[in-house]
């Protein structure tokens, strides 16, 4: 079972895309993940689609997105931190499968299939987001550790050997988080 977390949220302001693409590089570089940055126009009206090109499935048109996806590894699904030109957390995903304003739909990813140092590092930092950048950030997860951290059952999710999670929390690790970048910006 992995853990599957779905967030939604507006920035209080756009502006802020800039630093949060260097932020999340940064936490990328440090943690050895993938990063991928989004600039796209915000002038341009998003019309991404999915499209036969050529006899093959292809995605046509223009996210208008900016922002970035992590990738922790192979294991897992990449991690999209992206937004709208009205700063609307937004999935490429629910862009394409759209069938109401996908703003207004969660963003949704799964984290491997067991809960693990990068679910907590994941947490942490949509925990960093919601206090810094988006206050009305909304996190919903299949194991409750967004609403009622709780020790003992994130010791039985974790596996076997597993310890260094053990020894932070999400809060703990947005607390480090908070540090890392006051540095990055001094």
């Amino acid at each position: 079972m992995g853990l599957t977390i779905q967030y939604q949220g507006r920035l209080t302001n756009t502006a802020n895309v800039s630093r949060i693409r260097a932020e999340l590089k940064s936490l990328a570089n440090s943690l050895n993940w993938t990063f991928q940055e989004w600039n796209d126009d915000w002038s341009k009206p998003c019309n991404a689609q999915l499209a036969v090109v050529d006899g093959k499935k292809r995605i046509t048109g223009h996210f208008s997105l900016k922002g970035g996806t992590l990738v922790i590894d192979k294991h897992n699904e990449a991690i999209p931190l992206l937004f709208d030109k009205k700063g609307h957390l937004r999935s490429p995903v629910n862009i394409l499968n759209a069938q109401t304003d996908s703003a207004q739909r969660p963003v949704s990813v799964t984290l491997g299939n067991t809960v693990s140092d990068n679910a907590i590092w994941m947490l942490g930092l949509l925990k960093y987001m919601k206090k810094n950048y988006i206050p009305n950030l909304v996190v919903a997860d299949n194991a409750d550790f967004w609403t009622a951290p709780d020790r003992g059952r994130l010791e039985q999710l974790l596996p076997p050997g597993n310890t260094s999670a053990r020894r932070c929390t999400a809060d703990q690790i947005a607390s480090k988080l908070e540090t890392m970048f006051k540095v990055m910006q001094n």
